[in-house]
């Protein structure tokens, strides 16, 4: 005997939309609840709906806590609140030694950077390290050799990297993932105004025309396009002589997911020499290298709002 409880029925058409649960209570909630195209909640006297069992790993389970949400239920780890939307998983993969874990560090200190993002993993091959109070996920390693372009071959390394993405599960939770290199300024607020027209689309961003391919300093692939390459990724092959960004061009290609070109979203100085940080339209940044630079890129693209003068009258 089944009953079904009809939530916002034919209000908006979103499957595709996957998105962490907004803060309760506020309007937001409502009308991202909107979205989540919960047509027919199905329920039984004899096994009363559980949450967390039918959300698990499935898109529509997620969108009922979505509209659960809507009415003040609390939820688990994967109803937290989003920092903003569309909601973005952001990751880096960096050495144990070197400069790479104190600039994450000074970033993880300001709240910038990836830091920004609903969830963050930051992946390393060689050991692992502490970031903040985030412990790393350890990755198969693999040889980096030169690549055809003469620069880093180092696509069976960042295979593995996504491997370990793909087995954490953090990026079903999320309408975007985003590989963000350390030395990157990036600033996930203006990602997401880049990004929002393409919510539930199978999508990934071009961001070089030098190549007409994606560069590394900044990738971003949709749910869809994620998911697509964790059921068929072995598909594409991986040559380890190309750069591994080469190869996620080569491969989303290869999927049948669409290309959005958006140079605009980075600012990469390897690929048209050019990384003003005063560049209004630009998500990104690269690369600054030390923390100095980085911090200095960072403030200049988000300056601190002006200070408040009280005129008191006497």
């Amino acid at each position: 005997r089944h009953r079904r409880l009809k939530i916002f029925s034919g209000i908006v058409r979103s499957p595709t939309v996957v998105d962490c649960r907004p803060t309760q209570h506020s309007t937001m909630v409502a009308a991202r609840a909107f979205n989540c195209d919960m047509e027919a909640l199905a329920m039984t006297d004899e096994e009363p709906f559980h949450a967390e069992a039918v959300a698990n790993n499935n898109r529509v389970g997620y969108r009922a806590g979505l509209a659960l949400a809507a009415f003040g239920f609390a939820g688990p780890h994967w109803m937290q609140p989003c920092k903003g939307f569309p909601s973005l998983y952001c990751f880096s993969v960096i050495r144990t030694s070197g400069y790479e874990p104190s600039l994450l560090k000074a970033q993880y200190d300001a709240g910038a950077g990836i830091f920004g993002c609903d969830d963050v993993s930051i992946l390393t091959a060689d050991g692992t390290t502490t970031v903040g109070d985030i412990r790393t996920v350890r990755f198969p390693g693999a040889p980096v050799v030169e690549s055809i372009d003469h620069t880093a071959g180092n696509t069976l390394l960042f295979v593995h990297a996504w491997e370990a993405v793909i087995g954490l599960n953090i990026w079903r939770n999320h309408t975007f993932t985003l590989k963000v290199d350390p030395d990157a300024v990036m600033i996930p607020d203006r990602v997401r105004g880049h990004l929002y027209p393409h919510v539930g689309e199978s999508m990934y961003i071009v961001n070089c025309p030098v190549g007409d391919m994606m560069y590394g300093a900044l990738e971003v692939f949709s749910y869809a396009a994620i998911n697509e390459w964790w059921l068929r990724g072995h598909s594409c092959g991986a040559p380890n002589n190309w750069g591994e960004d080469r190869y996620m061009t080569f491969c989303m290609d290869s999927l049948g997911v669409s290309r959005v070109h958006d140079t605009n979203v980075v600012a990469d100085n390897l690929c048209l020499g050019n990384h003003n940080c005063m560049d209004g339209k630009a998500a990104a940044f690269h690369p600054f290298k030390d923390i100095g630079s980085w911090m200095s890129c960072y403030n200049r693209a988000v300056p601190p709002p002006p200070s408040t003068v009280v005129l008191v009258a006497k």
